[in-house]
């Protein structure tokens, strides 16, 4: 319906109309008011004094038509004739035809009021359930948030219900922490349904056991979970009474089986076949490595122990047990879990039961002490046997009788007697010589009567007696031991034949090893592996003037000492080179300290010995002095590269030193300089006083030369009055090393100019000093790293001397070229 401002109909729609009729008092008949043209609030005012719902409806038009509302719905019952029924009045503001109004709708609800009143009837039957049951009952959401609670898991917690909505199902678990907890709801949401058993812990810090059932429910909004939570207190402490008496049970056969060795066991064996251990004791986790439970779960767990070779005999025994129901007894071997092997002997007897079974009371006891120590028995029989006959010694036995009661193989091979023939004979007869024989008749006698001997338990050498009637040397222990009451003896011997004629070898062969060492005129030393110095000959003393004494007191850090320190480390590291090599020989030259102080040249020729797992074991060195050589050569050096008067290079030395500086000047690149020399006014000199004095004025030009330059430099003679200064290692600039050259070859013109003053002294007259004036024309070019040849070089500082000697001499000439 649609009404003006004052409440009057101004329209309605067909359904209004039949709302109308189905709610009034007379059948047939629309309600009062409700028509076009009545005045809506005054039925509304007329009922609100006697109905709550109508007063409440007929403000809420009110509100809307003054705007105090923007709507108004309201749900009430209305009792029609057929029945009682509910509506939803909704009013809303409305402008009609110009005028302000609101419309009003009224919808039969019925239906859902009746559902909800059906489910409201259904939740409280549920509720009393809940209520009412001896389960607790918990919904939570997904986080394990208590949402609602029974009153029994109340009762069973001790907390209120207000406390328990305040908690989660974490705070409440006895057993689970909150990560397994979450985990465990996570399954459920998974799969829907989980039962289980945990334990919870009441306000007051107590701990009981509960069963838990829960349901989880995605289409809820939200989704939740609902749990059944069952006190199992009483079921838990009947199981834990059960298993404590089938404890105590167990307990006492234990005690009773725990000083048995072994395994005991009662063994059940079915009509169909099966079978089962009712009981095993402790035991079998130290032989076996089995608990009891592995066994009682798993009844051939013992019998796949056993190693696959004894399967088949122990199987046959066991079902021959059976059958016959006679004892059995069985020796097999087993396999633990870890791998260790064990012997074992296992005994049963067979008991039929009135149910048709067979049970078996047994024992099962580790026998691999015994086992193990009847194989090491054997097998040390086997190896005192094998090492009796392959012994590199005879090995000899005799009774108190004298008579021959062992005899091995390496005895056959030494006397020519065989075992067979050796057995039981006199042992005097056959391999002590006739004339020891009543010597070792009187000493056996003397042992059997007083305990004591002169040759038992000591090694003694002898000679002995072989088949053939040859006497040969032999080395003897003899051991004395007892058997029960009998005294027995065992001989040891080693021909040592062969050991003798070695040792006879190795004196003469040292014989004649020192009569060549102390007569030769090297010396020889030998060092052993730790190099200490084992032996000297004469000849090493006779060189380095020490005693023996002296020498063989050395070690090796002595022997270093005593080298020319500028040669000692690269000796001795090419020495450690050739031994961590493994060379066999090394020669080498060096400079060793007399004990006078001076210096005299050796030459080694050392030979390596080595063990036969190539370790070092000592040298052999010869030595020989070659002082007198190396002067010689020394001298044949200077006469090839020095000039015999002034003892400068030659001119083979200074080419040699002219294309070092070459070389070095491209190396650094540096400029390098040469300048050439030559006397002035030297002839008259020579011709005045006689080629002896220009030698003086010769010496003494060198001895000025060699003190205007550097030692890096070269001073040469290059044949008569000239002379060569070559200046290396000048500056990268040419133009500063031109000016460095250009001052030495100042300094050097200089000098030379300064008059000489020569002693000249003539057979049977007094000396006469001879002064004489003589300077020099200096030629000298610069070279660098891009000139190509030292010819080169020395035409242009040639060419620059004689352009000196041109222009009046007495000076420097730089080469232009």
């Amino acid at each position: 319906a649609v009404i003006n401002r004052s409440g009057v109909i101004l329209a309605v729609n067909a359904r209004w109309q039949q709302f109308a009729c189905n709610n009034s008092v007379q059948p047939g008949q629309p309600a009062a008011n409700t028509g076009v043209g009545s005045n809506y609030l005054t039925v509304c005012s007329i009922e609100a004094a006697t109905d709550p719902h109508t007063r409440e409806a007929c403000q809420g038009i009110v509100d809307v038509l003054e705007g105090h509302r923007p709507i108004f719905t309201l749900e009430y019952p209305c009792h029609s004739p057929q029945q009682k029924r509910w509506f939803n009045m909704v009013v809303t503001p409305l402008r009609y035809r110009g005028q302000d109004g609101a419309t009003i709708t009224h919808t039969d609800i019925t239906p859902v009021k009746q559902l909800q009143e059906d489910m409201l009837e259904s939740f409280l039957a549920i509720q009393s359930i809940l209520d009412t049951t001896l389960d607790g009952f918990w919904r939570t959401d997904l986080q394990g948030r208590l949402l609602e609670v029974n009153p029994s898991y109340c009762r069973m917690s001790g907390y209120t219900a207000a406390e328990l909505l305040a908690m989660r199902i974490s705070d409440l678990e006895a057993l689970e922490n909150p990560a397994d907890t979450a985990a465990r709801m996570a399954r459920l949401t998974q799969h829907g349904h989980d039962q289980f058993e945990t334990r919870h812990r009441r306000k007051d810090g107590t701990v009981w056991p509960v069963e838990i059932s829960t349901t989880f429910n995605g289409k809820l909004s939200p989704p939740c979970c609902f749990v059944f939570v069952r006190d199992i207190t009483e079921r838990v402490q009947l199981q834990e009474s059960i298993l404590q008496s089938e404890h105590q049970r167990f307990e006492q056969l234990n005690k009773l089986t725990a000083s048995v060795p072994g395994v005991v066991y009662q063994f059940r064996v079915q009509q169909n076949g099966d079978w089962s251990f009712d009981y095993l004791s402790a035991g079998v986790e130290s032989l076996l490595e089995l608990t009891p439970q592995d066994v009682y779960r798993d009844a051939s767990a013992p019998t796949q122990c056993i190693v696959e070779e004894d399967r088949a005999s122990h199987r046959a025994a066991v079902e021959q047990s059976l059958k016959t129901l006679s004892p059995w007894s069985h020796e097999h071997r087993i396999q633990t879990r870890s791998g260790r092997l064990k012997w074992v002997h296992g005994q049963a007897l067979p008991e039929p039961q009135a149910d048709g079974s067979v049970i078996c009371y047994g024992i099962l006891t580790d026998i691999t002490a015994n086992r193990n120590a009847q194989i090491e028995i054997q097998q040390r029989e086997t190896y005192l046997q094998a090492i009796f006959d392959t012994a590199l010694d005879a090995v000899v036995g005799m009774d108190e009788q004298g008579l021959v009661t062992a005899w091995n193989r390496r005895a056959e091979v030494i006397f020519g007697w065989c075992k067979a023939e050796a057995i039981g004979k006199p042992l005097h007869d056959m391999i002590v010589p006739t004339q020891h024989r009543a010597g070792h008749a009187h000493g056996l006698a003397r042992f059997l009567a007083t305990g004591q001997s002169d040759i038992l338990n000591r090694r003694i050498e002898i000679t002995a007696l072989r088949r053939s009637g040859e006497g040969f040397p032999v080395e003897l222990s003899i051991l004395p031991f007892k058997v029960g009451d009998k005294r027995m003896f065992t001989a040891f011997v080693s021909d040592i034949s062969e050991r003798k004629r070695s040792e006879q070898a190795l004196l003469e062969s040292e014989k004649k090893f020192r009569l060549i060492a102390e007569n030769t005129s090297d010396g020889i030393t030998i060092f052993d592996k730790h190099q200490h110095v084992q032996y000297v000959s004469p000849a090493v003393m006779k060189q380095l003037g020490y005693t023996e004494q002296n020498e063989l007191s050395r070690a090796s850090a002595e022997v270093y000492a005593l080298i020319d320190p500028a040669q000692r480390d690269a000796l001795f590291a090419s020495i450690n080179e050739a031994i961590q090599s493994k060379m066999p020989a090394l020669s080498y030259a060096y400079r060793i300290k007399h004990k006078s102080g001076h210096y005299i040249w050796r030459e080694d020729s050392t030979n390596f010995r080595y063990t036969s797992t190539g370790e070092y074991d000592g040298a052999y060195v010869v030595s020989r002095d070659i002082t007198e050589r190396k002067r010689m050569e020394e001298e044949v050096r200077q006469l090839a590269y020095f000039d015999p008067l002034t003892h400068l290079p030659n001119r083979r030395m200074l080419n040699d030193r002219l294309n070092q500086a070459m070389a070095q000047s491209k190396r650094s690149g540096h400029c390098a300089a040469i300048m050439i020399m030559d006397l002035d006014n030297f002839k008259p000199l020579n011709d005045a006083h006689g080629h002896m004095v220009g030698d003086l004025l010769l010496i003494e030009v060198a001895s000025r030369l060699r003190a205007c330059v550097r030692e890096v430099d070269t001073v040469a003679r290059f044949g008569g009055d000239e002379f060569v200064v070559v200046l290396s290692e000048l500056d990268a600039a040419p133009e500063i090393s031109l000016t460095q050259a250009l001052a030495v070859a100042e300094k050097i013109r200089a000098a030379l100019a300064v008059p000489y003053v020569l002693s000249v002294q003539k057979q049977g007259q007094p000396s006469v000093s001879v002064v004489h004036r003589c300077s020099a024309s200096i030629g000298v070019t610069l070279f660098m790293h891009d000139d190509t040849s030292a010819e080169d070089v020395l035409k242009k500082a040639d060419s620059a001397m004689y352009q000196a000697k041109e222009q009046g001499r007495n000076r420097v000439w730089l080469s232009q070229a």
